[in-house]
C-alpha cells in the first residue's frame, strides 16, 4: 500500500513539474519492498552522455519505435524497444562482452520506454551488464543540444 501511494505522489510531481519519466522509475526503485535487491536508475544529462559518447566506452540503445529510430539516432546506438522480448534483448546484448556499460533513451519527456528497458536489462543478471543509466530528456534533449545524429537503419550487432 505504502509503494502504491508513493508510485501516485511521484507521478502526480511528474504531471505538475514536468519532471522526466526516468524520475518516476528512480522513485519507483527506492520503493522497493524491504529485503529486495534493486540498484537505482541514474539519469545522466546529454553533456555527461556526450562525454561517454567521445570515449566510445558505452552501448546506446534507442527504445524508441523503428520509425522514429530511421528518421534520427545517436551514432551507433541500436534499436532496441522497451517491449521487445526477452530473447531478442539477449539476441542483440549476445555480441557484448561482459560489464558492457548502457545508456537508454527514448522520446523524451512523458516517454518511460527508456526507464523501462533500463529496468528490464537490470532484472536480466544473466546479461552481466555493466552500468545502465537513462539518458534525461532523451533524443530531443541529445538532438537540441546540437550533438551528431545518424539516420536510416542500424546494421546488426
Amino acid at each position: 500500500m505504502v509503494r502504491v501511494l508513493i508510485v501516485a505522489c511521484a507521478v502526480l510531481i511528474i504531471l505538475l513539474t514536468g519532471a522526466t519519466a526516468a524520475a518516476l522509475y528512480l522513485i519507483w526503485s527506492h520503493s522497493q519492498p524491504a529485503g529486495a535487491v534493486s540498484e537505482p536508475m541514474t539519469t545522466l544529462s546529454p553533456k555527461a552522455v556526450k562525454r561517454e559518447f567521445d570515449r566510445g566506452n558505452v552501448l546506446f540503445l534507442d527504445a524508441r519505435g523503428r520509425a522514429s529510430y530511421q528518421a534520427g539516432h545517436i551514432p551507433g546506438a541500436l534499436h532496441l524497444p522497451a517491449e521487445a522480448s526477452e530473447e531478442r534483448r539477449r539476441e542483440v546484448l549476445a555480441a557484448y562482452p561482459p560489464g558492457t556499460r548502457v545508456i537508454t533513451y527514448c522520446s523524451g519527456i512523458g516517454c518511460r520506454s527508456s526507464g523501462l528497458l533500463a529496468q528490464r536489462l537490470r532484472e536480466e543478471k544473466e546479461l552481466n551488464l555493466g552500468q545502465i543509466h537513462v539518458l534525461d530528456g532523451g533524443f530531443p534533449a541529445w538532438k537540441r543540444a546540437g550533438y551528431p545524429v545518424a539516420t536510416g537503419r542500424q546494421t546488426e550487432p
